[in-house]
């Protein structure tokens, strides 16, 4: 506190329930400037990150940007074996030789980590990203669930993006480190299970081939969670992401069993009799 005081910068420290989720739509609720920064505790910025990216949108104009972020060191990079399965199971990918990242049609994600030129892209994590502070106010962050909510950043920005872009341009770099917490956790897998399928499932359609990705990169997790299981010969792995998987299908289905009903109902009064 006394370093930002003597920096001329206003800390306020909040209270909230225990959810990366529900912290974040707080701290934008409190927000008094126009675009509003999103930093992980795991990230590191350089000190000019931040006027980076203003800069580059001042030229654009508030409104012609939903949100703009910088390039990021490669993510931990498997061998070539385990990059080609993970590109046939419709997992997560990064590789920076595609122009710019994309999302596949099981829902995961193929990050261009250090694109060559600027580009829009379909969704940005909350590592370092900048945003219009209405739209996020607009479209907040899912409070579904509480504590480590893996994948519900994604999910908000595609719902942002739906209403003004978000640029990625390579002229501003930030370091991601991996956490010693949070997705490292011993529960990691039953996350990926319950909360990063069921922020997936929101922004999927409904056609055969979307359910064929999805179904293929449920068996893909599956197996890396088997394969963890079996390293660190602890079941613990396995069992909690098949349960996880389970929860979020079980509660889906429901959901769709109510509004179904709830359909057929109000049809029901609105025909003559």
């Amino acid at each position: 506190l006394a370093r930002a005081s003597a920096a001329g910068v206003e800390v306020t420290v909040l209270h909230t329930r225990p959810s990366t989720s529900a912290q974040r739509n707080v701290g934008v609720r409190h927000v008094g400037s126009p675009i509003v920064l999103f930093l992980d505790d795991d990230v590191t910025i350089p000190a000019t990150y931040a006027e980076t990216l203003l800069r580059r949108w001042e030229r654009e104009g508030l409104s012609a940007l939903g949100g703009i972020v910088g390039a990021t060191n490669p993510a931990d990079t498997p061998g070539p074996f385990a990059r080609i399965l993970r590109r046939l199971l419709m997992l997560h990918v990064a590789d920076s030789r595609r122009t710019r990242t994309f999302i596949r049609r099981s829902g995961k994600v193929w990050f261009v980590d250090r694109p060559r030129t600027e580009v829009f892209v379909p969704a940005a994590g909350a590592g370092a990203v900048a945003y219009r502070t209405d739209l996020v106010r607009k479209h907040p962050f899912d409070e579904r669930f509480g504590g480590y909510a893996l994948g519900e950043d994604l999910e908000m920005a595609v719902r942002l993006s739906r209403d003004a872009p978000i640029l990625q341009i390579p002229e501003a770099h930030y370091a991601h480190q991996p956490a010693s917490g949070g997705r490292n956790a011993r529960n990691r897998w039953y996350y990926r299970g319950r909360r990063e399928t069921y922020f997936r499932l929101q922004r999927l359609d409904r056609s055969l081939v979307t359910r064929i990705a999805f179904a293929i990169s449920l068996v893909g997790e599956g197996g890396a969670a088997l394969a963890e299981t079996v390293r660190e010969r602890d079941p613990h792995h396995v069992r909690s992401f098949t349960r996880g998987v389970r929860e979020t299908l079980a509660e889906l289905k429901v959901r769709r069993d109510t509004s179904r009903t709830a359909g057929d109902e109000h049809a029901a009064q609105k025909s003559p009799e």
